[in-house]
């Protein structure tokens, strides 16, 4: 296709060559004539000098540019706008082009993505990443797809807006070995507010109209309303042999999914059962002093 487009342009410069060659003559042609006719006609009518004889007969001289610029617009202007078909059709398929070959550079950009994705179609998705285990590996990636190319034809130029690839970012990838335990930290407190009691004027003068004075103090009174809000203080701690990681709470709930064996009181409980620990001594202690620390 490529091949075609390239065929076409070459013809398309061909023609537009050929069809400026045509109006140069015609413009040399155009002056010459014009210089030869005023000679001509000087011979022919004048008996002084050529500069008495322009004065003279300017009249003359002007209807000869005139006839002769018409007729040379006349003959050449085929030529003219063959010339400009071709710059025009050569315009089109240049910005076909373009847009084909930006239109296939979006496609192998969205063929990668695709693989990604599969590559990555296990993993859990959170809050725009996605996290997961892959050949021995915790990771935790994001994936943002591949924009696609953009064009503006106003028929006169073309405004292009490449593709762009799509983007990989690994924010973590440690070893499994590597990773201790995840744990949840902190605690959640619930506090009561209280808005409205004492007293409107509005009601106090309502609640007078409706039962006298008594009524004006009830009527006084704005309601109570209370509202229950929470304060959730925890996070997801993720400790590994290379540092300590925090995430919000609810990315507990994830790596339990995904690696549930790595839960602080899991491993412990399996500590306990198996009476045989895969951990180092550091690890031990640490996963003691967190435990701990939790109480």
């Amino acid at each position: 296709m490529d091949e075609d487009i390239e065929k076409e342009i070459l013809k398309c410069e061909e023609e537009i060559k050929k069809a400026w060659k045509k109006e140069e003559f015609f413009i040399i042609s155009y002056f010459i004539s014009i210089i030869a006719t005023i000679y001509i006609s000087y011979r022919l009518l004048g008996d002084g000098y050529l500069s008495d004889y322009l004065a003279e007969k300017w009249w003359l001289n002007l209807i000869i540019i005139i006839v002769l610029t018409i007729i040379s617009l006349k003959v050449s202007s085929p030529y003219y706008d063959k010339r400009k078909a071709a710059m025009q059709k050569k315009f089109e398929l240049q910005n076909k082009k373009s847009i084909e070959l930006e239109d296939k550079r979006y496609t192998r950009y969205l063929n990668a993505y695709k693989r990604d994705c599969s590559k990555y179609s296990k993993f859990k998705s959170y809050k725009g990443l996605k996290i997961g285990v892959l050949d021995g590996h915790f990771m935790i990636i994001s994936l943002t797809p591949p924009k696609e190319p953009q064009h503006k034809d106003d028929g006169m130029n073309i405004k292009l807006i490449n593709a762009v690839k799509h983007v990989l970012d690994i924010h973590l990838d440690i070893p499994l070995k590597d990773f201790i335990y995840f744990k949840k930290e902190g605690s959640v407190q619930y506090t009561t507010e209280v808005s409205g009691g004492g007293t409107s004027l509005g009601g106090a003068i309502i609640g007078g109209l409706i039962a006298g004075g008594a009524g004006a103090i009830i009527g006084s009174r704005k309601s109570v309303k209370s509202k229950t809000v929470e304060h959730d203080n925890r996070v997801t701690i993720i400790k590994t042999r290379k540092g300590e990681y925090t995430g919000e709470a609810d990315l507990y709930k994830v790596l339990m999914k995904v690696v549930p064996e790595k839960e602080l009181t899991q491993i412990l409980v399996t500590e306990k059962e198996n009476n045989n620990s895969a951990l180092s001594n550091n690890d031990t202690a640490t996963l003691q002093e967190n435990t701990s620390s939790n109480k």
